[in-house]
């Protein structure tokens, strides 16, 4: 049985180390100024006037799947702080994002929440919170990138460990997804509910470069899909007996 679900991968706003180009995986960094006005922005912009982060009308359910990653929890609850308009100098200085994220739970009770762990970034080992201007004259580093940088980090995950881990976890995700419509009766597809990843952006570029399929109906290499913070892509899943078939890319989210 085919189905389509209605998914938006958002990439969660700036860190630190994000603006200083570091490689940023288990490193558990919160937002950065910028980044919580980013995804204060992005709830703003992307929910205003009933809108959801796709710019569609607002769905009578959301399930909102967020990577275990301090600043994906944040991002999110920024982005929820946006949309329902609480008091932006109240949400920068919540200093409990977890808090601050139950907090409009519980204020919109159609918005369920979850955290996947195996939706977390890809851990850099040696790189960890390092950039390439640092790492310059390290041997390691140097042994990486000459090696076409296909190996597994120093210390840390191999490429592909991660990019399959991230696909198997999102195909597991729309599993739950689909199989929770069925329990309320929308024949699996979510029904009016809304699917919002919000992610890592090595995580999104995984799950593209596997299932993705731009405007034009072309697949696309894995950095192709690199998206900047606080954005990402608004997509239909083709859902057929209990496998991704493909992710269409139908537009970019992204801050105007």
């Amino acid at each position: 049985m085919k189905k389509t679900i209605s998914v938006d991968l958002i990439r969660h706003a700036q860190t630190p180390g994000n603006a200083l180009h570091r490689y940023i995986g288990r490193t558990d960094e919160a937002l950065s100024g910028e980044g919580r006005k980013q995804a204060y922005a992005v709830g703003k912009q992307y929910f205003a006037n009933g809108g959801s982060p796709s710019g569609q009308p607002d769905r009578k359910n959301e399930t909102w799947i967020l990577s275990p990653m301090y600043r994906c929890i944040q991002t999110a609850a920024l982005i929820l702080a946006g949309r329902y308009g609480y008091n932006m100098e109240c949400a920068f200085e919540e200093q409990d994002a977890v808090r601050l994220l139950r907090t409009m739970g519980e204020k919109n009770p159609s918005i369920r929440i979850k955290v996947c762990r195996e939706m977390r970034e890809c851990d850099f080992g040696a790189f960890e919170n390092r950039n390439y201007q640092e790492m310059d004259g390290d041997p390691l580093f140097r042994k990486w990138v000459d090696e076409g940088g296909v190996n597994a980090f120093p210390c840390g995950e191999h490429p592909d460990t991660f990019r399959n881990r991230s696909c198997l976890a999102f195909e597991h995700v729309l599993r739950e997804f689909s199989e929770d419509g069925k329990r309320t009766g929308d024949n699996g597809t979510g029904g009016d509910s809304n699917l919002v990843l919000v992610v890592h952006g090595g995580t999104i570029m995984s799950i593209l470069e596997r299932f993705g399929l731009d405007e034009k109906g072309s697949p696309g290499a894995f950095y192709e899909w690199y998206t900047p913070n606080a954005c990402g892509y608004h997509t239909d899943v083709l859902w057929e007996n209990g496998r991704i078939r493909s992710v269409q890319v139908l537009h970019k989210i992204g801050l105007k």
